[in-house]
């Protein structure tokens, strides 16, 4: 029927040119040990860097929905056992923030795996071989094995990536710095989590975040370092940076002072406290689809709260980078269904990539057709009604809009829940649609909640860097 006929051409596109990414375990146990052994080599430096460098340490934990229980404490495990190894500057170790403050989760993706099933012969009986016998009649019953295909969804390989980090030092007041990678592609993951490293590394080292070379500048120094990653990722062949990327959406804090670097599609969105009789500051996005006219001017009405997106979804229903793309020899397809997501090619018969974003870092084989890895870079002056943020990957506004999950995150508060809860309800609440509307597939899922409120108040004394990575 014409309803089964559109389920099946939604089913095709929205899976069109994503790769298959459910390899094996030990496969990709191989393939981030050879990229540990590969970032031990050094890497010559482009440009001058700063010797200002504090001591810390990093963990890496994960965060699945399904045993969030225990988050808390492996991170506390894993980081007293990192402390001891490689700190001993600090009496104590502990998260980089509570579970109150910061909320960090991903969820795995899935997708739908065809399996054929072998039904066996039914037995026959006593009576039935006699008529067969006697009088060639066929037997009622299946006497032959039969074959059947059934598609069961399976976890696929977590390709997004996210970091909760504090940088400090004895002259300069805490920064705090919060980011989700999404990948994509064969080797996506490695690549989301080859940024998320070299991202932390390098934007605290460059002369423009200190001001000591030169003036302070950290709009300059989100460009360069993203520029700088993207060459680096070049060296890098078993990152397969011709057909695979990565979105990176980050946000440094600094006293009242918020900047916000965006590649890709992933997004992060400003809760604000609407004042009694205090006009609407902001705009909400809607989900992954194109931006209405007047979207500018959306708000939200429930519990008194406004959406403000801190960026911009970087895709062809943006004009500017949609002329971008064709002015540079890409082609563009949008299909008639606003949820599903218009794609950039190689050639004109949209054969070659389809990639979804118009930015990114990796996918190489797209720079000459206009898919760019430099940052939009926006910085904010937070004001005291502003309660606290979301980061979060595509598969969260795929069909959840800023004000909608600005709405979830702030029920939650509400409701004297902590910044992890609220970000878990807010991952929950994007799991169940993508069940209602994808059925049998999922994109991966990961979101940062930031509770503002008292947030660099048990930071201020602090002498370490700490990272925190999913």
């Amino acid at each position: 029927d014409s309803n089964g006929d559109k389920k099946e051409i939604t089913f095709r596109q929205r899976r069109l040119s994503i790769n298959n990414t459910n390899i094996l375990l030990n496969q990709r146990e191989k393939k981030i040990k050879h990229t540990e052994k590969d970032d031990q080599k050094p890497v010559p430096p482009s440009r001058k860097r700063t010797e200002n460098k504090t001591d810390g340490f990093r963990i890496m934990y994960a965060s699945e929905l399904h045993n969030d229980e225990s988050t808390i404490e492996k991170i506390k495990e894993a980081l007293t056992l990192n402390h001891q190894k490689e700190s001993q500057n600090s009496s104590s170790a502990n998260p980089p923030f509570e579970s109150h403050q910061v909320g960090t989760f991903s969820c795995h993706g899935i997708e739908p795996h065809p399996f054929i099933i072998y039904d066996p012969p039914e037995p026959d009986t006593e009576i039935t071989s006699f008529f067969r016998r006697m009088f060639g009649a066929k037997p009622a019953t299946n006497v032959h094995a039969t074959a059947r295909i059934v598609t069961i969804s399976k976890q696929k390989i977590n390709q997004d990536r996210g970091h909760i980090c504090i940088y400090s030092s004895e002259d300069s007041d805490p920064s705090l710095l919060f980011g989700t990678y999404d990948g994509h592609g064969e080797k996506g993951e490695l690549l989301a989590e080859f940024t998320m490293n070299a991202l932390y590394d390098k934007l605290h080292q460059h002369p423009s975040y200190h001001g000591l070379d030169e003036e302070k500048d950290i709009g300059r120094a989100f460009h360069e370092v993203f520029s700088e990653i993207d060459d680096e990722i070049r060296n890098h062949s078993h990152l397969s940076p011709l057909n695979s990327g990565s979105t990176a959406c980050v946000a440094l804090l600094q006293g009242r002072k918020l900047w916000v670097a965006n590649v890709g599609d992933s997004r992060a969105v400003l809760g604000r406290r609407r004042m009694s009789g205090s006009p609407y500051q902001g705009g909400a996005a809607g989900p992954k689809s194109p931006p209405k006219a007047d979207s500018s001017s959306q708000i939200s009405n429930l519990s008194n709260l406004d959406a403000i997106d801190l960026s911009r979804d970087q895709n062809v229903h943006d004009r500017m980078e949609r002329e971008r793309i064709l002015n540079s020899g890409g082609y563009i397809t949008v299909p008639q269904d606003p949820e599903l997501p218009a794609r950039i090619w190689l050639d004109e018969k949209c054969s070659q990539i389809g990639l979804a974003m118009s930015r990114s870092i990796g996918d190489h084989a797209l720079k000459h057709v206009g898919v760019i890895a430099e940052p939009v870079v926006k910085d904010y002056d937070l004001v005291d009604n502003d309660e606290f943020f979301i980061i979060a990957t595509d598969g969260v506004w795929e069909f959840v809009s800023s004000s909608e999950a600005v709405q979830i995150v702030g029920t939650c508060f509400e409701q004297g829940m902590s910044a992890s809860d609220a970000c878990k309800e807010l991952i929950r609440v994007a799991m169940g649609k993508w069940k209602d509307r994808e059925g049998d597939y999922r994109d991966d899922i990961t979101a940062i909640v930031v509770r503002l409120d008292g947030i660099l108040d048990r930071h201020s004394g602090d002498s370490h860097n700490k990272v925190a990575k999913k």
